[in-house]
């Protein structure tokens, strides 16, 4: 007896502890970023590389360790460090890659990488910070060091919600100098609540030069209350969205954007992957807009009026009741659109709707982007064709149409009562 005592205790012990094991949070990669003072400039200057933006979940920034690679060729030209700012001056000109690798305190690691130029122009620039990030705008400064033996004909910044923005993009314009001079741009027309990339610019001879990027987000209005206890949810794919608590209802505030982007001339189809389609069959914009589903995709092709469908695990897509209702709390569409996306919106119920338009099935066409929001629900209208969506327009209109479940719609996640 007193040996099955023994054993029945240590058994015991032995459930308690991975119990309290089977509660930890699994570690996750730390985020690896940085940023380059000047990202162009000759065999003079001392560039500065700061690591400081670097992030981890699980640690703290300062115990973060980083290393560099100042040429991209694969070996580390540093020791790991938890400084995370450095200088470096090269010795010749080429343009180099930088890779920086950053590791957090149980091995985990993670690397980014970014271009200089080092050349033998006596141009000198950079991309400087940004201050007063509000709603829709925000202010980012830059500076010429040395305009160079040929002068600069223009100079500003570039921004988009793209990564490596242009010319091409919205831009500022300073004019020309021949002088050394600093510069502010106001970044207006922005969304709430959305990642720009931004970096200052010069044109000599009609070719335009760029510096560092470097990103920022705006800033939500006050009516976007995040969920209490559910701030944000992630996907099977480590896709993380942000929530909003409306009326007694908890929303994702993004749409969903899981999923194997295809070509909007195919169909998606019952395999063991989820798909989806992406506005101009260009992922970028899946990562902003999120993507596009046919209803028996976005259903996981199973039927019924409560259905997870492609939601994550404690979450579902809306019922037509449920759309039913958040229509019925708002006055307008306006006030279920993202300040920004539409010019009379505000936004007072938190939806923070995007103007992300939709893949129409017949013909195959991308239509609506920046004019009008789709959104499924689990409702059919037609067994075999037509299912119920919610729309939102941007002059404030809304409703609900009955498109083909071959139409490629957004989806937002309600969370489970």
């Amino acid at each position: 007896m007193k040996n099955t005592i023994s054993v029945f205790f240590l058994s015991a012990f032995v459930v308690i502890v991975f119990s309290f094991s089977g509660c930890k949070k699994d570690n996750t990669a730390p985020t690896a970023s940085f940023t380059i003072n000047p990202a162009i400039g000759n065999l003079s200057i001392i560039f500065s590389f700061d690591a400081s933006a670097c992030t981890d979940e699980q640690d703290d920034a300062s115990k973060l360790e980083v290393r560099w690679d100042w040429n991209g060729d694969g070996a580390w030209d540093t020791e790991y460090s938890t400084e995370k700012t450095l200088t470096h001056q090269y010795s010749e000109l080429e343009n180099y890659s930088i890779v920086l690798e950053v590791k957090d305190t149980e091995g985990l690691t993670a690397t980014s990488s970014k271009d200089v130029v080092v050349s033998n122009s006596d141009l000198l620039f950079s991309t400087g910070a940004v201050h007063d990030i509000e709603i829709t705008s925000a202010k980012i400064l830059g500076e010429i060091i040395s305009a160079g033996a040929d002068g600069i004909t223009q100079h500003g910044h570039c921004w988009s919600y793209f990564p490596v923005p242009s010319t091409n993009n919205n831009k500022t314009e300073f004019g020309s100098t021949n002088t050394p001079t600093e510069f502010d741009s106001e970044l207006s027309g922005l969304i709430e609540g959305i990642t720009y990339y931004a970096r200052a610019y010069v044109e000599s001879n009609k070719t335009a030069v760029y510096g560092d990027e470097i990103s920022f987000t705006t800033d939500v209005s006050s009516s976007v209350n995040p969920c209490q206890g559910a701030e944000t949810v992630t996907d099977s794919e480590g896709n993380v969205y942000n929530t909003v608590q409306i009326d007694d209802k908890c929303w994702m505030k993004e749409n969903l954007k899981i999923g194997t982007m295809i070509n909007s001339s195919l169909n998606q189809s019952d395999n063991t992957e989820i798909e989806k389609y992406c506005y101009n069959d260009d992922e970028r914009y899946c990562n902003v807009f999120g993507g596009f589903y046919q209803w028996d995709e976005m259903m996981n092709y199973v039927s019924g009026e409560d259905n997870q469908g492609i939601c994550p695990d404690g979450w579902h897509i809306p019922t037509f009741e449920e759309l039913e209702s958040l229509n019925n709390l708002a006055t307008s569409g306006n006030d279920l659109i993202a300040i920004g996306a539409s010019g009379s919106s505000n936004n007072s119920t938190g939806f923070s709707a995007l103007m992300s338009g939709y893949l129409k099935y017949v013909p195959k066409s991308f239509i609506e982007f920046e004019t009008a929001s789709h959104f499924w629900s689990t409702k059919q209208h037609i067994v075999q064709t037509a299912s119920m969506n919610f729309f939102i327009s941007n002059d404030g209109e809304t409703g609900f149409l009955s498109p083909d479940k071959h139409t490629g719609i957004s989806l937002r996640c309600v969370k489970d009562d």
